[in-house]
C-alpha cells in the first residue's frame, strides 16, 4: 500500500446542496454551501505508508520520489500518488459499503454514485439494489461514469467506436467492431458505403491480398476489399486492393482471438482507408 486518503465525514440536505436525499462529503459540502460545516474537524484523512523508504524489499527499495518535477526514475513518484489519493478525500468515491452489502449509509445515495452507470442493466447506482450493485461492481467494461462535465470533455479525449455494419447476407447481418490502421487516411466522418469482394490472388492462400495482381481485380473496382489476415503486412494487402480500385479494405482476422487489432505500418502512398 502506497497511501490512501478519504473523507472524515459526509452531509446531505445542507444549503444549496444540488440534490436533496444525497450525501456528500465534507469538503463538498463545504465548498457547495460557501461554509465551513465542520469548523472544529478537518475534513479528510491522508495516509503514506513510511516504510516504503526505511523497507530494502518493498518495491526493490527504490522508495519515494520527493521532486515535483515527476523525474522519478525508477522510485515512485510521490506528488502523482497523493494527487490521486486526495482526489478520493475530495470525493472522487463511492460511499457504498464494498466490504460487506454495498449499501448507502442509511439508505442513501451519494453523489458520486448517482453518476455511475451500468449499460448492461440500465441503472445508475442509486437506483440499483444493493446485490445489482455488487454484481455491476465488477461488470467491466459496461461500469461508465456520467458525469455531465466528464462526458462533455471526454470528447476531445476518446474516439466513438468504429463499426462495420453488414446490411446483406442476411445470416451475417449486423454490426461488427473495428480496429483501425496506424496507416492510410481515417474513415469519412459519414462513413463509407460499398459492395464487398473476397480479394483473390491465385497464390497460395489466394485471399490473403499478398500477390499484386489479384485474378479478380476487375470486380474490385469501386468496392471494398475483403482480405484475409497472414503471409505479408498490412500494408501490402491495403496497397495491392487500392491498385486494384478498391476504395476500402477490410482485414479479416486468421486467428481466433477476440481482442481487435490495430493494424501498424506506414506507407504514404496508401490513400484508401483500412480497419
Amino acid at each position: 500500500m502506497l497511501a490512501s486518503a478519504g473523507p472524515i465525514f459526509i452531509d446531505r440536505d445542507f444549503l444549496n446542496a444540488p440534490q436533496s436525499n444525497t450525501w456528500y462529503v465534507s469538503s463538498q459540502a463545504n465548498a457547495l454551501s460557501n461554509s465551513d460545516i465542520f469548523p472544529s474537524a478537518n475534513d479528510l484523512a491522508v495516509n503514506v505508508n513510511n516504510n516504503i523508504d526505511a523497507d530494502p524489499v518493498c518495491l526493490g527499495g527504490a522508495g519515494f520520489y520527493y521532486g515535483f518535477d515527476h523525474d522519478s526514475g525508477s522510485q515512485v513518484d510521490l506528488l502523482n500518488v497523493l494527487l490521486h489519493e486526495l482526489g478520493h478525500g475530495l470525493g472522487f468515491l463511492s460511499l457504498v459499503n464494498d466490504a460487506g452489502d454495498f449499501s448507502f449509509p442509511d439508505n442513501t445515495p451519494d453523489t458520486f454514485s448517482r453518476n455511475m452507470f451500468d449499460l448492461t442493466t440500465d441503472k445508475n447506482w442509486a437506483d440499483m439494489s444493493n446485490a445489482e450493485r455488487q454484481a455491476s461492481s465488477t461488470n467491466d467494461p459496461e461500469l461508465v461514469w456520467t458525469g455531465e462535465y466528464s462526458k462533455a470533455g471526454s470528447r476531445a479525449i476518446l474516439k466513438s467506436d468504429t463499426v462495420v455494419n453488414v446490411l446483406e447476407p442476411l445470416d451475417i447481418a449486423g454490426s461488427y467492431s473495428t480496429g483501425l490502421a496506424g496507416f492510410g487516411p481515417p474513415l469519412p466522418p459519414g462513413g463509407l458505403v460499398g459492395e464487398v469482394v473476397l480479394v483473390d490472388d491465385g497464390v497460395g492462400v489466394t485471399s490473403d491480398g499478398c500477390e499484386p495482381a489479384y485474378l479478380n481485380a476487375n470486380d474490385l473496382v469501386g468496392r471494398i476489399a475483403l482480405i484475409d489476415r497472414g503471409s505479408c503486412f498490412f500494408t501490402e494487402k491495403v496497397k495491392n486492393a487500392q491498385d486494384a480500385g478498391a476504395i476500402a479494405v477490410l482485414i479479416a482476422n486468421n486467428t481466433s482471438s477476440p481482442a481487435l487489432i490495430t493494424m501498424s505500418g506506414s506507407d504514404p502512398a496508401i490513400s484508401i482507408p483500412s480497419v
